[in-house]
């Protein structure tokens, strides 16, 4: 694991998360629900290219109707197990692991290869970067070429595996390859070490390597569309009084068991452009007679459960209309508990809004030589659809390169705001997480090479982000 900078944890917070555009996800949707529609259709004309793509979920929907819901997952329940550092497998006997851990240190920069598993369908690695200079960080030198390549693997007839959240799977009679890094990601082209080439070998797993049990719960919770209104989620729990709504929105996705813990990993359901908001703190669990059960978010295998809940909600595509917004997961030690177990957790429900991102919002005067600390009031309304925000002020900030940011009052409504000048490119978007709870205060900003000055002209850099209601999300399970 990369240690972290100063500068990077305090950038860990304030960056833009890159995200698609939730109205281009809707349209889509909406766009190859009506091809298959028309397919389905006797009087349409038949495409032989839609076939192929619609067979998987033919098949799906056969098998579904055939055997029912709870069929179709013991079906999919395919996998052997859990095994830590690799996630689910499906078997051990061709499981390979780093045959010893291997590191490279080069003008005093160290890059270390701690261990890596290798499946028949992925290889992970654990990589740890050392001593990584400050001052090769892209924001310290700006306008400069930035690092932008992916490690790879490179095996010895020349083959290139690229990575994502995994490298592809190694073929099993190739037991050595070269991980190659060709920069380091983030930093500034020639300003710390480059083209990293480290010789790893791998092994087969040693016999006791420990493989826990798992389990794929069946949806708990199915939402039923309104005719009306094709987005309302209407399958929920009634409301305790005094208290926010109660919905029953929370499904288990993947549990699976340790000797002294199971380590549980949900989602909760959303449609359409929504998304669900929480915090780590709000999650409760209880069990049948009300005691609270504490829970542990950071475990020794939390990056690769993460990926295993994510592989576990795939397995559940035969589900259609509802998605899973983004997933979670806590390990919970085992005790005297009554089951089942009832998880709730407090969620913020947001919606994109589908605006032009290159309307002008407002306009301000930057002056011919701001510097650093100066603040320009504002206090400007803009409207945002059916809904408004107030711009209270912009001002310089050098934290993050040469920076113009905007504090921002959303009110009841608006959440989060994203701004860009619009005449201008910037290397770089800010934004501050904004507390779960109205009136919410939004800081938003963009970073450039040279800071813009004179009049500019601000946008939207996407659309807002609009709360519209706190709730408790609910779900229950038991081993």
């Amino acid at each position: 694991m990369e240690q972290k900078t100063p500068f990077e944890e305090r950038l860990k917070d304030q960056l833009t998360r890159a995200q698609i555009d939730p109205a281009f996800t809707s349209r889509l949707r909406a766009e190859l629900s009506q091809r298959e529609r028309e397919l389905s259709s006797p009087r349409g004309a038949f495409s032989f290219r839609w076939s192929y793509a619609l067979v998987p979920l033919l098949l799906a929907a056969i098998l579904v109707f055939a055997v029912g819901p709870t069929k179709v997952l013991a079906q999919l329940q395919t996998w052997l197990g859990f095994v830590p550092g690799a996630g689910l497998v499906e078997s051990t006997s061709d499981l390979r692991v780093l045959a010893q851990p291997v590191s490279q240190t080069r003008d005093g920069v160290t890059v270390r290869i701690k261990n890596a598993v290798i499946t028949s369908d992925k290889s992970r690695f654990d990589i740890e970067l050392l001593n990584i200079p400050y001052e090769s960080h892209f924001s310290q030198n700006p306008g400069q070429p930035v690092c932008n390549q992916q490690p790879y693997l490179l095996l010895p007839d020349g083959t290139k595996l690229l990575a994502e959240n995994n490298f592809a799977p190694i073929p099993k009679e190739i037991n050595e390859a070269s991980y190659v890094i060709p920069c380091l990601s983030m930093r500034t082209l020639g300003k710390a070490p480059e083209n990293w080439q480290l010789p790893v070998k791998f092994v087969a797993a040693p016999a006791d390597l420990p493989v826990y049990a798992y389990n794929l719960p069946e949806p708990g919770i199915t939402i039923r569309q309104s005719a009306s209104d094709p987005s309302t989620l209407t399958d929920f729990g009634k409301a305790d009084p005094g208290v926010f709504p109660v919905k029953d929105m929370l499904d288990i996705l993947l549990a699976v068991e340790k000797p002294d813990s199971w380590l549980i990993g949900y989602g909760i359901l959303a449609e359409h452009l929504d998304d669900y908001l929480w915090d780590e703190a709000l999650l409760a669990v209880t069990d049948a007679n009300g005691q609270e059960i504490a829970t542990n978010w950071y475990f020794a295998e939390s990056e690769e459960f993460f990926q295993a809940v994510q592989e576990a909600a795939n397995k559940l595509a035969s589900y259609p209309d509802p998605y899973y917004s983004m997933y979670h997961f806590f390990e919970l030690p085992k005790g005297d508990y009554a089951f089942p177990l009832t998880i709730t957790q407090k969620v913020l429900h947001t919606r994109y809004l589908d605006l032009p991102p290159n309307e002008e919002l407002f306009r301000f005067d930057a002056g011919s030589n701001p510097q650093p600390g100066d603040v320009i009031e504002i206090n400007q309304t803009v409207k945002l659809g059916d809904y408004e925000a107030k711009i209270l002020n912009a001002y310089v900030d050098d934290k993050f390169g040469q920076s113009w940011r905007f504090n921002i009052d959303g009110g009841e409504d608006v959440y989060d705001l994203k701004l860009s000048l619009l005449d201008y490119e910037a290397f770089l978007g800010l934004g501050r997480t904004t507390p779960l709870q109205a009136p919410y205060q939004i800081n938003s900003g963009v970073a450039f090479s040279d800071l813009p000055t004179g009049i500019l002209r601000v946008g939207l850099l996407q659309g807002p982000r609009i709360a519209l209601g706190t709730y408790i999300a609910r779900g229950t399970w038991q081993p």
